[in-house]
């Protein structure tokens, strides 16, 4: 078929292997056709013989999978399969039209009138992930995918924190995880502190801050209204949400989601606020 890799056209003798999406030093995500329902899916698959492919990152694999699938949420990437194919672990998930760092990098910034309901369905997965003792760790537009209808969808639970049920935590004491400008100041300063739902809306509000902005993140955490870096918020609701999820203290930030979807008519702040 065209466009299909070579090393690898067909997975579990149901997958039709496409086209490469991403990959990274652990794992290479395909565009794939399940023959057996007649759709399009995403396949995250483990290099084999990376240093990833142990049995303790498989075992958290497929357990990554299932705490995803278990959350059943609107706004989280859907996950539909799992399984093992010749030594290749793999999971089978939705397939996104693409991420928000597309759109950034395709259209520029971002207007607050599309990134605030954005930003809304993504702090309610958030929300919905900590009521199941589930810490992200590592929110960031590039792991903000938008659906078919241009819904967002939390995606990429590979650094979670799982609380609860298994220990799945797969990290080195004292690690730092997550991309460093999206990280909390605590995750960087204090890696083996233990995670709190902040730290996770500390995400959200940096990723707020780069869609509106096209400007590192970093430039949020060291300056608060009125500083003049501040002045493409013209509406200051807009500024005390955006700042209200980023603080550099945790205890300074918003750690509550708003309690229900947004409005047709555009409200740049949550009731809580």
């Amino acid at each position: 078929m065209a466009g299909a890799p070579e090393e690898a056209q067909r997975l579990a003798d149901r997958y039709l292997l496409e086209a490469v999406l991403g990959q990274g030093g652990a794992s290479v995500v395909y565009r794939a056709w399940d023959g057996r329902l007649g759709v399009p899916r995403a396949v995250k698959i483990l290099h084999p013989g990376s240093t990833q492919d142990s049995p303790a990152h498989r075992r958290r694999l497929k357990a990554e999978a299932r705490g995803m699938a278990a959350l059943e949420h609107p706004h989280v990437l859907r996950v539909f399969d799992v399984g093992s194919d010749q030594g290749r672990d793999f999971v089978v998930m939705e397939l996104a039209a693409g991420s928000l760092t597309d759109r950034l990098e395709s259209d520029g910034p971002q207007p607050a009138e599309r990134v605030v309901p954005w930003m809304l369905q993504v702090l309610s997965a958030l929300a919905a992930a900590h009521a199941r003792g589930v810490i992200h760790r590592d929110v960031k537009p590039h792991n903000l995918l938008l659906d078919q209808e241009g819904a967002v969808r939390l995606a990429d639970f590979g650094i979670a924190l799982f609380t609860q049920g298994e220990n799945l935590r797969g990290t080195r004491t004292g690690a730092a995880m997550g991309s460093l400008s999206y990280m909390a100041p605590e995750q960087r300063l204090t890696p083996g502190r233990s995670a709190r739902r902040p730290m996770s809306t500390s995400g959200g509000g940096q990723s707020l801050y780069n869609l509106l902005t096209g400007a590192s993140p970093w430039t949020s955490l060291f300056a608060a209204p009125p500083d003049p870096r501040w002045a493409w918020a013209s509406a200051p609701a807009l500024r005390r949400w955006c700042g209200g999820l980023s603080r550099y203290l945790p205890e300074q930030r918003y750690s509550k989601t708003p309690p229900r979807w947004p409005r047709p008519r555009w409200r740049p702040w949550p009731r809580w606020a």
